[in-house]
């Protein structure tokens, strides 16, 4: 399951990257990453939430993924790069515009 907990920042960030093909690839690329995280920990601890928030990052989230007994196990963002400010590091930074996940 995934619960998204604001549906306008989402529906935002699907609507910004249509402009670009790149973007929205690494977009998919990335909420696809987090999908295989959930089936894995699901595999490992019961079924798994992924909570999807926003973040101060224009178009970008925070994100959580808890088990029924409420447990975090593992937090961090799905950032865009490459318009803003983020305040995160890359090892390998990409020159266009994409997302990335950290945590």
């Amino acid at each position: 399951m995934t619960k998204i907990h604001n549906i306008e920042h989402f529906n935002k960030a699907k609507q910004f990257i249509k402009l670009d093909k790149q973007l929205k690839k690494s977009f998919k690329d990335c909420i696809g990453q987090l999908n295989r995280i959930k089936r894995n920990y699901s595999e490992m601890y019961g079924p798994t939430i992924l909570h999807l928030f926003p973040d101060f990052v224009e178009h970008s989230f925070v994100f959580g993924f808890e088990n029924n007994e409420k447990l975090r196990l593992l937090n961090g963002g799905m950032i865009l790069h490459g318009y803003q400010q983020t305040f995160s590091v890359e090892i390998n930074p990409n020159n266009k515009p994409h997302y990335s996940i950290h945590t």
